[in-house]
Parts: structure tokens; C-alpha cells; sequence
């Protein structure tokens, strides 16, 4: 019976000793996840479960204040992570969404800066609390700038093309208004365009050099000055774009000027007579319908010289300038000359 006793004592004495070490190592791991809690630095108690995964639809964050700060989950099936402010305003989103986004916000929530990939296009985008202001990514060529007005019309752009770069700027309306751009690699062209998106002046190029083209309000060309094979060329024209004037340089390097009627047939042309460094004067030829020369007034051998033609083109008088004084002379319809003054 003693024996018995002994025994009973034994295990009471042991269990005493087991549930002492329980409760020391109950209080050991609140300690430990307490100072863990106010911040102070300590080793990771042996008692800490470590998990390898852990799997879940959503994990919330929340504030002393019961606020939502975090919450990291799913849109539509896609993961997400969402970032409050202690008033519970979205300041900070990141997400997949037909390709990756992240999105910061202004402190009261509203749109701020935007930053996708929709299939292998990225983009960011600046907002003005609703409209898009701004936006830069990649295009079918290339970068792309966009900008916009408060109204979220869009007021200027900056792209690449296939065939090089292209500045344009739009009115409120977004409407193109001036355009610059790169042309398949030979060279640039400038323009600017009315609020209806007619051409008012484009300045390009031609296999020469420059040129510079003004349009009237119903896009008709007006003027235009470039260079051209013999040199410096200016054209006007009528309302209808029917060229009425040209200046230029002819193929003797000297000055031509041809005024033309409004079908652009010519019945004026001033030019300076010459070859080479040698110069004979100025010339003026008069044209009539048909396009016949019909008068020349033009600086001769000894002095002016004023000749006129009939509708056949012969040339039927004379008067000008000879070596012994004035002279006139007169031909029939045939050319034959049948009088003269003074008398030859």
C-alpha cells in the first residue's frame, strides 16, 4: 500500500511540474507577440507558427479607427491591391486588368495619374480630377505624347509616324490647326489649317528646295513662292486657284515675269533679254486670246523698239530707235514690208 502512495505522489508531482511549464511558456509567447506588437526589437519566439502559404480571397487592413487601409484581393478575377487613406480614400491601387496598372490619387480620391498596359500597349495618363490631361505611351510607330485641355478636348499631340515625327496642336473644338511633320524621309513639312480644317499655308518641299504655300477660306492655293529649276519662283492666283501671275528666273538666269487671264493662259510676259553675262534690256510681250503674240516693247541695238503682229502671227509694224533717228515701218499681210519712214 505504501508503495502505492509513493506512486500517486510521484505523478501528482509530475503533473504539477508539467502544467507550471505550460503556464510559463503561455505567458513567454504573450510577451513575445506583445513587444513584437509595440515595436520593440526581439527574437522570433519558438513558439511562433510559421506557414509556408497561406490562401485566401481577400485580406483587409484596418486602422485603430475601424477604416479599411489595405485591402489585397480580386477585380473581376484579376489580383489587386488597394490603398486608403485613414478617411478611406483610394490614394494608391495596383492591379491586372488586360495587363498590369497602377493608379495614385489625389488625398480626397479623385483621378490623379494612371499607369496600364492594355495587351503590349503601356500608357500613363495624368487626370484633372475627371478628364485625362495628359497622356504618354506607345503607338503604332512608335512614342506618343497627347495633351488636353480641362474639357478634356484634345490640344496638342506629339507622335511618331512611318514616316518620321508629327507635332500637330487643335483648337477647343480638337480641331488640327498647325501641323509639323517628317515626309518619308526627304524632308518636312509645316502647315496651319482654319477652325473648318482647310489649309491656310503649308511650307514642304519640292525636288528643288522650299516651298511656301497660302489658301484662301475655300482652300484654294493663292500664293506660292519656292524654288524651282532655274531658281526663285513666285505664283498667285485667283479666288478659283486659276494662276494669275508668275514670277521667276527663266533658264538664262535673268528675271521673268507672265500675267495670265483667268483661264491661266498667258497674255503678258515681261523678261529681260540676254544670255550669259550679256544683257540686251528689258522686253514686254502683249498676247491675245488665242495666245498669239500680238505686241513687243522691248530695248533694241539703238534704243526702244515697239513691234506688232497680226492674228496670224506676222508681223506687220515697226517703230523704234535707228542708227540715224526714229524710223517706222509698215508690212502687209504677208510680211512684205510696204513703207517705211524715213524713206530707205
Amino acid at each position: 500500500m505504501k508503495r502505492i502512495y509513493e506512486r500517486l505522489l510521484f505523478m501528482i508531482i509530475g503533473a504539477l511540474i508539467s502544467f507550471t511549464a505550460y503556464i510559463i511558456g503561455c505567458a513567454s509567447h504573450t510577451e513575445n507577440i506583445q513587444a513584437q506588437a509595440i515595436g520593440e526589437k526581439v527574437t522570433q519566439s519558438t513558439t511562433q507558427q510559421v506557414y509556408d502559404e497561406i490562401v485566401t480571397r481577400k485580406i483587409r487592413v484596418v486602422n485603430a479607427e475601424g477604416e479599411t487601409i489595405v485591402t489585397v484581393g480580386d477585380i473581376e478575377g484579376d489580383g489587386s491591391i488597394l490603398v486608403n487613406n485613414k478617411e478611406g480614400k483610394r490614394n494608391v491601387a495596383i492591379g491586372s486588368l488586360e495587363g498590369g496598372w497602377l493608379s495614385i490619387h489625389p488625398k480626397d480620391g479623385g483621378l490623379g495619374t494612371i499607369i496600364h498596359t492594355t495587351g503590349n500597349t503601356p500608357t500613363m495618363e495624368f487626370f484633372n480630377g475627371s478628364q485625362t490631361i495628359l497622356a504618354i505611351g506607345a503607338a503604332k510607330h512608335g512614342g506618343s505624347v497627347v495633351t488636353a485641355n480641362n474639357a478634356g478636348e484634345i490640344v496638342a499631340g506629339i507622335n511618331a509616324t512611318d514616316e518620321g515625327g508629327t507635332i500637330r496642336t487643335h483648337n477647343n473644338a480638337g480641331k488640327i490647326v498647325a501641323l509639323m511633320a517628317a515626309t518619308d524621309g526627304k524632308g518636312g513639312i509645316m502647315g496651319t489649317l482654319s477652325n473648318e480644317g482647310k489649309s491656310l499655308v503649308d511650307i514642304g518641299f519640292n525636288g528643288y528646295g522650299g516651298v511656301v504655300k497660302a489658301y484662301n477660306n475655300d482652300g484654294e492655293s493663292i500664293v506660292a513662292m519656292g524654288v524651282y529649276e532655274y531658281g526663285g519662283t513666285v505664283e498667285t492666283a485667283n479666288n478659283t486657284g486659276e494662276p494669275v501671275t508668275i514670277m521667276g528666273a527663266n533658264r538664262y538666269g535673268n528675271g521673268v515675269v507672265n500675267i495670265l487671264n483667268n483661264k491661266g493662259e498667258r497674255a503678258v510676259s515681261m523678261y529681260v533679254k540676254g544670255l550669259g553675262d550679256r544683257s540686251f534690256g528689258g522686253s514686254i510681250d502683249v498676247f491675245n486670246g488665242a495666245g498669239i503674240r500680238v505686241i513687243r516693247i522691248d530695248a533694241a541695238l539703238y534704243g526702244g523698239l515697239v513691234q506688232s503682229w497680226n492674228d496670224a502671227g506676222i508681223r506687220v509694224t515697226r517703230i523704234g530707235a535707228g542708227p540715224d533717228g526714229g524710223f517706222v515701218g509698215v508690212s502687209n499681210d504677208a510680211g512684205e514690208w510696204t513703207g517705211n519712214l524715213p524713206p530707205r
